[in-house]
């Protein structure tokens, strides 16, 4: 579907935030080996389909179909869900930032702040594909990602912010505190915003780790990529080159083809 079709009839400047963060282009920190490339894209796209959901629910209606398949989709309606919190986020946070002056919000509008806190969470996942290897085997498990990722639902919940060290999470950690001080400020925002907010960040996990969930899992010993149910099991090389390869029209992967295609081609 082309992007003016897709945006056609949005608030000012939504439609132009939409079009940006589906064609921005982005710079890996280093060339991905094949596993890696692999990863990256299956994060990318989930925070796209994510994206669309958010469209279907705020724009589009009911009647209107993702323009991926019925079962992709609705594996990133979690996703999708917890991206609409954020949406009403930033839109709220937006309105009510001097209720906070301490805090300087640099985005002259709602949009804007939603297109950099997008663009931070999809960039965050990127980058740590490439960390893994830092950390100590137990570290890489199931079991330790889906604790990491709960610690962040309990801290947010605590009114702390989780990743407020990193400096690339800017927009993600203004909108974190303005939202923590008015959900203390405003029992109404507290109830309609930042507790719609967490919840979806609860579910959003669940999806991604629940006992029954296939979820993508990088064995960085020999960088292969496995698909997870329980133990899981080796997803075979040539299925990755083949979904890799597969002809799409989403854009954030054809941006990771151009960038990552010499590699495979090497590999292959």
């Amino acid at each position: 579907m082309p992007l003016k079709a897709l945006t056609e009839d949005f608030p000012v400047p939504w439609g132009e935030v939409i079009e940006a963060v589906l064609i921005r282009k982005f710079k890996l920190p280093e060339t991905p080996n094949e596993g890696q490339l692999a990863l990256i894209w299956l994060r990318t796209q989930a925070w796209e389909i994510a994206l669309y959901w958010l469209i279907k629910w705020e724009w589009r209606g009911a009647q209107w179909n993702l323009p991926v398949p019925y079962k992709t989709a609705q594996a990133c309606k979690a996703k999708g869900r917890f991206l609409q919190q954020i949406f009403r986020l930033c839109e709220r946070c937006h309105t009510f930032q001097d209720a906070v002056p301490e805090v300087s919000i640099p985005y002259r509008h709602a949009a804007y702040w939603f297109g950099m806190v997008y663009w931070e969470s999809v960039l965050n996942e990127i980058s740590t594909t490439f960390y893994t290897t830092e950390l100590k085997s137990k570290d890489r498990t199931k079991k330790a990602l889906l604790s990491a990722r709960t610690n962040e639902c309990r801290a947010l919940a605590n009114s702390s912010i989780p990743f407020k060290e990193n400096p690339n999470l800017e927009a993600i950690n203004k909108l974190m505190l303005i939202a923590i001080r008015l959900a203390d400020l405003s029992p109404s925002f507290n109830e309609e915003y930042w507790q719609p907010f967490l919840k979806a960040y609860q579910e959003e996990t669940k999806s991604m780790f629940g006992k029954n969930t296939k979820a993508w899992f990088l064995k960085m010993e020999n960088f292969t990529l496995y698909w997870a149910e329980g133990r899981g099991a080796r997803l075979p090389r040539p299925r990755i080159l083949s979904m890799l390869f597969a002809k799409t029209k989403g854009t954030i992967f054809k941006a990771l083809l151009r960038k990552g295609s010499s590699l495979l081609r090497k590999s292959a």
